[in-house]
């Protein structure tokens, strides 16, 4: 959702606290008061002799962006910035310090904001800035990094008792300033924003107040982040034949695909799942042409179930990426002149009557890739182990294992050792090995396929 303005409003002491109203008090935006959810965030300050403390006193539960901001001059200018998400009940005021002295004066102004991300409101680092021998505020270039970003930048000047209040920075909206007189030092206090598209934002300087050399200003420049609610979504494809041809089939976080049928075919139709989507494929048989099916994650639990009486993967390749599962399931399944390439730490599950692998080469390092079926035949591919970590139990085969190889099947075991039957056992050792061998067979001959000839090895 996009983020609005609710509304601001301001206010200005010589006493050691003050109050500053939320109720019914706000203007200039969509209402007069907050409501739960929305984002509170006030700029405060005073001046002072000397660095003095600045900041909310209640109540307690703001959240203050960076420490204190003083400068030193014949009159300090101190400065905070802090923000609160709004409760069930929202806070009717906000109690701040004051300079305690009738020589100086304290100033606040208050924005409240609604859509703001209440997990991340900051969308990139404040750029707090100050100087010294002038009084104007000139707030820092900042840069978001997230589309409908709004950037807040808020100032606060000293000046002698003859200071008039600040006009915000040129370009920029939602301005709210307060000024208030002291006997020997006055305070002046603006905030504003800016609706960011692109780049970097650099406010122009305050305007008003005075150019004193005995005076001095800090600033502060942020940027809202706005709120992106997620949201399930399920898309669900039922029919007694389904045919999806040239079409790209997304899944994004939080989402379910399901597509069901008597007959299923997806045609040169490319599969992309991120973040903790599902997307199960079933049918009576479920074809997949041409198809890339590629699943991504970062830690999260993403999962492609392929279901049907004959699975087809023709042309091909199978990506499982990050910690994500894929599961192929079906009486007949032959993936077809595409690659089956597992990363670290994902699992790869192919199970059927029938398995065949014909012109397509399997990659895993320490991966679990699991193969069971009555029959598993792989033909003209390649077979990559890579196993570095000695815990990973990487390989369980179930069925007789044979190949009918038309080109040429090779097998690598690098690293920690690795042993593995016909009935679906696996074991982990702490040799290490690197074996190569080749199989230049007739189509006739039934060979010993990768997996057996890993046991041979290592048992």
């Amino acid at each position: 959702m996009a983020i609005t303005y609710v509304g601001g409003t301001s206010g200005g002491s010589n006493a050691a606290t003050y109050a500053v109203s939320l109720n019914g008090t706000l203007t200039g935006g969509s209402g007069s008061s907050p409501i739960e959810g929305d984002l509170v965030i006030v700029a405060t300050g005073l001046t002072s002799g000397n660095a003095q403390n600045v900041g909310i006193s209640s109540p307690t539960d703001y959240t203050q962006i960076g420490a204190d901001q003083t400068r030193a001059d014949t009159r300090d200018a101190n400065m905070a910035l802090a923000y609160k998400f709004m409760g069930s009940t929202p806070d009717t005021s906000v109690t701040v310090l004051g300079s305690n002295s009738a020589s100086y004066g304290s100033s606040t102004v208050i924005h409240v904001w609604r859509g703001v991300d209440p997990t991340t409101p900051l969308d990139v680092a404040a750029v707090p800035t100050s100087a010294a021998s002038a009084a104007r505020p000139d707030p820092a270039a900042i840069q978001p990094v997230t589309a409908g970003a709004i950037i807040i930048a808020a100032g606060f000047g000293t000046g002698a008792t003859s200071q008039t209040v600040f006009t915000i920075p040129s370009g920029m909206t939602n301005g709210v300033t307060n000024k208030q007189d002291g006997t020997t030092g006055d305070s002046s206090i603006f905030i504003c924003s800016f609706a960011w598209t692109s780049g970097s934002y650099n406010p122009a300087a305050a305007t008003g107040g005075t150019t004193s050399t005995g005076d001095s200003w800090v600033a502060n420049t942020i940027a809202l982040r706005p709120y992106v609610e997620a949201v399930n979504v399920n898309v669900d494809v039922t029919g007694a034949e389904i045919t999806l041809a040239n079409t790209g089939v997304t899944v994004a976080a939080g989402a379910n695909t399901t597509v069901t049928g008597e007959a299923l075919t997806l045609g040169n139709t490319g599969i992309d799942v991120t973040g903790t989507a599902d997307v199960p494929v079933t049918g009576a048989e479920a074809t997949l042409t041409g198809v890339d099916v590629t699943v991504t994650t970062g830690g999260l639990d993403i999962n492609v179930d392929i279901t049907g009486a004959e699975a087809t993967l023709a042309g091909g390749d199978v990506t499982v990426t990050g910690t994500a599962n894929i599961a192929v399931t079906g009486n007949d399944i032959v993936p077809v002149g595409g690659d089956i390439v597992v990363t670290a730490g994902a699992v790869i599950n192919v199970s059927g009557s029938a398995l065949a692998l014909e012109s397509g080469d399997i990659v895993w390092p320490d991966a679990i890739f699991v193969v069971e079926g009555a029959e598993a035949v792989i033909t003209g591919g390649e077979v990559t182990v890579e196993i570095t970590n000695p815990h990973f139990e990487p390989i369980v085969v179930g069925g007789p294992l044979i190949g009918a190889a038309t080109g040429r099947s090779k097998g690598h075991a690098v690293g920690r050792s690795i042993s593995t039957s016909s009935h679906g056992q696996s074991r982990t050792t702490a040799q290490t090995v690197s074996h190569t061998q080749d199989f230049e067979e007739d189509d006739e001959e039934v060979l010993s396929s990768i997996f057996p000839f890993l046991l041979e090895v290592y048992q």
